[in-house]
């Protein structure tokens, strides 16, 4: 699989999983304001780049897309590190824990994908 075609794979997820983190994800938060707006936030950025990088013809936005999926990746990692605290005073239920742990191994894969796109094509253009 050539580099583009796995930006846009990386991309049309993006787009996909940032509706779904922002529409699913906020019931944990749902009533403290900050987490509401900063959550939309990395959706909104994860959106707006992806298609950014879809739109252009070279990978330029693809560092970008890798700093959105960073941030949420330290979002999805404080949610999720709160839910197992939480859990293991029996505070929320196991299922928001395990559905947590899951958006955060997303976000990591993403991420970590993301990265060695961007090392990729700064090689290919380094050559």
């Amino acid at each position: 699989m050539n580099a583009r075609k796995a930006e846009k794979i990386l991309s049309w997820f993006s787009i996909v999983s940032a509706g779904i983190y922002a529409s699913v994800y906020d019931f944990k938060f749902a009533e403290i304001m900050p987490y509401w707006i900063v959550q939309y936030t990395s959706a909104a950025m994860l959106i707006f780049f992806a298609i950014l990088s879809l739109r252009s013809e070279k990978n330029v936005y693809l560092g970008w897309l890798a700093g959105a999926w960073g941030f949420v990746l330290c979002l999805t990692s404080i949610g999720f590190l709160d839910s197992v605290q939480q859990y293991t005073f029996r505070e929320i239920p196991m299922l928001i824990t395990l559905f947590l742990g899951v958006v955060f191994l997303f976000a990591l894969l993403a991420f970590i994908c993301s990265l060695f796109l961007v090392w990729r094509a700064g090689e290919a253009s380094s050559k």
